[in-house]
This record gives C-alpha cells, sequence and structure tokens, in this order.
C-alpha cells in the first residue's frame, strides 16, 4: 500500500532480506489512485497525495539510502491522466485550483 509509509518502509526492509547480496537495477513506479471522496492515509495525509507522490518517494529514498537500488540503478516514474474523463472530482482535493482545473479539462 503505496500510501501508508509504514507499509513502503517495510517492502525494502523485506526486499533487502530476500535479498542480501543483491541490488535492483531498476525501480518502476506505477503506483496511482485518484479517489472519488475525501480520505486519509493511515498517517494521516490527503489518500492521494500519500499514494501518488509521498509513498513513491519514499520508496526511492529508502532504496538509496538503503543501498538496495544499484548506484547506478534506473528509475521509471509512469503517470496517467484518467482523471481528466472523470466527472464530479471537484470535491477530491477540495481546492478552487483544482476544481478550475477539472472543469476546463486539466
Amino acid at each position: 500500500d503505496m500510501a501508508d509509509l509504514l507499509s513502503v518502509t517495510g517492502l525494502v526492509k523485506k526486499a533487502r532480506d530476500m535479498f542480501p547480496n543483491r541490488k535492483f537495477d531498476q525501480l518502476i513506479q506505477n503506483a496511482g489512485i485518484l479517489p472519488t471522496k475525501h480520505s486519509l492515509s493511515p498517517q494521516g495525509h490527503e489518500i492521494a497525495f500519500a499514494a501518488n507522490v509521498l509513498g513513491p518517494h519514499l520508496l526511492l529514498r529508502k532504496m538509496i539510502d538503503e543501498e538496495v537500488l544499484k548506484e547506478d540503478g534506473k528509475v521509471i516514474f509512469t503517470a496517467g491522466d484518467l482523471y481528466i474523463t472523470l466527472k464530479g472530482t471537484e470535491n477530491v482535493a477540495c481546492t478552487p485550483d483544482f476544481t478550475y482545473l477539472d472543469r476546463k479539462g486539466g
């Protein structure tokens, strides 16, 4: 669960324990959610921000700090724009800027 920062930290520990003498060549960051209503992560962050930004950042940071990712390892971030086609997302971010962009199509 990328929105749960303890889960992300646990994933890095598990990878290190499972492969103690190996390092990853690549990290592909593909997590992404667009909730239909406001909710919080276990640590109290807005759920989409936690899953889409904080979790992936923490995963990369931990993999570097714990030397699980090779020094010259490659990191790939994916993104999508499915949110542009959704209606009724005005309350997701609860901000005027988001609502404006949502109504203008991105």
